[in-house]
């Protein structure tokens, strides 16, 4: 009979103790918000204390990686101990932790999934397909005070507008803290629904994670996410969500990180960190929906910005595609690329050679190697503000360089997606390819509606 009473009490304890611990983590899982907006909150913090290397913080939940029989930390925390060669990762990485949340309804399927096939991007028939198309960055700038009025226009209205004008496909700029409000997604789910119906895809980007990535903050704060100083676990949850959300839907393909960069950070140290994450993270998003098509950002190297580390170590992956960003203005600023300069010099059949020498090496090239390239970002602005002066400077020939980049990105089969529908910042306000009444075209989107339509 004691035996019994034992068991029986045995058996009490571990319920009580069962219940503790589903309670606890709980309160872990719901505080992971918090915690990294705190971290990424540069009000709060002049700079950003990492971790140390014997900090028992997980970020991925398998802890390490194993390969070649040497384990690597898969929480990267300095670039101490970092080797500065890095064989990349074993393909099996443990996601079970990553819990699939709701998923939306949608209607009726008329687009196909895409896919990869070495270099090209094509349908379930097998065929090619090359998009051209905008931004639309409301949704990630910092002063906006509501999201319904993000655009200040009728969302179906607008993306109606895009299709007539040519565009198929749209990138969507997300910010990851609002993705917490309800109504936050669901003013993306109107948006994706909207382009889904005319059969346009769209790209959902992790842009920025909350109001205080901007400028020379942002950039560190990218860095200290790949790296492992900011906790990872809400970025891989927020995409967990996102692939959740939009499985059934073949509209949706999704770029990772909007331009990763090194920040204060050894470049070797952070572009094998990158190459870590992106992988760990694509795997989340394949796990919950083998179709997905996921677009990775190469590392920026800016002002050299060349593709770095993918060409080499390319994601090991089904349905992965490389991203790229470039502006003539930018280029010009930075007085180092002889293209930019050439054409602010007014010497253009000479420029456009150099345009083309450039493309070929700062990212064409991978199209040789069979790896599918997509020019996420580009545009053109007669006039560029310099934050660093708070003075616009004018950009000579922008129009004739534009056309040349579209011609050439024709010429490549290449996708490209124009920066940006609506005026968001001050900086970047140049770029708009509306009027402030939101209504005429700048002379930039007369360029941009000529070339749009032309495949």
């Amino acid at each position: 009979m004691k035996g019994v009473y034992a068991c029986v009490l045995i058996i009490i304890c571990s319920l009580l103790l069962t219940g503790f611990l589903s309670v606890e983590n709980t309160r872990d899982q719901s505080s992971l918000q918090e915690t990294f907006a705190q971290g990424a909150n540069a009000s709060e913090a002049n700079s950003l204390t990492p971790l140390t290397p014997d900090s028992t913080a997980n970020t991925s939940g398998e802890g390490s990686i194993q390969t070649d029989n040497k384990q690597i930390d898969s929480q990267i925390v300095t670039n101490e101990n970092r080797p500065q060669s890095i064989t990349p990762p074993a393909e099996t990485i443990n996601t079970e932790t990553i819990v699939p949340t709701e998923t939306a309804s949608w209607p009726n399927q008329t687009l196909s999934w895409l896919s990869v096939e070495g270099r090209r991007i094509i349908d379930q028939s097998g065929q090619e397909i090359v998009l051209h198309g905008v931004n639309l960055e409301a949704l990630s700038v910092r002063t906006i005070a509501g999201f319904e009025g993000a655009f200040n226009c009728d969302i179906n209205e607008m993306i109606e507008r895009l299709y007539g004008l040519g565009a198929r496909v749209i990138r969507l700029s997300l910010e990851g803290q609002k993705w917490s409000y309800p109504e936050y997604v669901v003013l993306v789910d109107k948006i994706v629904a909207a382009a889904k119906d005319k059969g346009m895809y769209i790209i959902l980007s992790f842009h920025r994670w909350d109001n205080n990535w901007t400028g020379a903050t942002g950039l560190q704060s990218k860095a200290d996410l790949i790296l492992g100083v900011m906790d990872q676990q809400p970025f891989l949850d927020f995409w967990a969500s996102v692939a959740s959300r939009y499985r059934e839907n073949p509209a949706v393909l999704y770029s990772l990180l909007n331009e990763p960069n090194a920040g204060k950070y050894k470049l070797n140290d952070v572009a094998s960190a990158w190459y870590d994450l992106a992988l760990k993270t694509s795997r989340i998003i394949h796990r919950i929906n083998p179709k997905a098509l996921i677009l990775v950002s190469t590392l920026f190297d800016w002002p050299s910005m060349r593709l770095v580390y993918f060409d080499k170590h390319p994601i090991p992956e089904p349905n992965i595609a490389y991203v790229w960003h470039d502006y003539y203005a930018q280029d010009l600023i930075a007085g180092v690329f002889p293209y930019a300069m050439d054409y602010s010099a007014g010497n253009l059949a000479e420029a456009k050679i150099k345009l083309e020498q450039f493309l070929n090496d700062a990212v064409l090239f991978m199209s040789n190697l069979n790896l599918p390239i997509i020019m996420e970002e580009c545009g053109s602005s007669a006039k560029f503000y310099v934050s660093t002066t708070k003075q616009y400077v004018d950009i000579p020939n922008w129009d004739v360089e534009i056309q040349d980049r579209y011609d050439l990105y024709r010429e490549s089969n290449l996708w490209w997606i124009q920066w940006d529908w609506k005026k968001t910042s001050l900086e970047w306000g140049g770029f708009g390819l509306l009027e402030d009444d939101g209504t005429t075209l700048t002379p930039r989107g007369v360029l941009f509606a000529e070339n749009v339509n032309q495949y």
